[in-house]
């Protein structure tokens, strides 16, 4: 998750400790931070990625346009999670390849909702493409 509120990334990572222990979230401050934390990592890459619109350094628009253009980068699944409902926000979000753009909400019931749904969806449902560049 790459969110530059703290206050966000302590929420959402205490709801995916709770409610999908299973899940192993790994969180950056800016676009930056997570492009390096995937390129640095020994780690196999992300199963899916959170990320926010509006950080410093490198903002959510432009991780996501290196994510989507990186041949070992593209197949890794990205969620925006984002203050913005601004329709320019979510489109150009589409244009850029995301795969699907959520609103985050005020309340934390709400949140807790929207974690509940997004991991189930997308852990339980969805069938991941395979992000090992050696099984091409």
């Amino acid at each position: 998750m790459a969110d530059d509120d703290e206050d966000d990334r302590l929420l959402v990572g205490s709801l995916f400790e709770q409610h999908c222990p299973e899940c192993t979230l790994s969180f950056a401050e800016n676009g930056q931070e997570l492009i390096d934390m995937i390129e640095n990592s020994n780690a196999p890459p992300p199963a899916l990625i959170l990320l926010d619109l509006n950080m410093p350094i490198l903002n959510g628009f432009g991780a996501l346009q290196r994510i989507k253009t990186a041949a070992h980068l593209q197949k890794i699944p990205v969620v925006i999670l984002s203050t913005s409902a601004e329709p320019v926000d979510v489109n150009r979000s589409y244009a850029l390849g995301v795969n699907a753009y959520l609103t985050k909400p005020a309340r934390h019931d709400e949140l807790k909702a929207m974690v509940l749904k997004l991991s189930g969806f997308w852990f339980n449902l969805a069938s991941l493409p395979d992000t090992d560049n050696s099984a091409q």
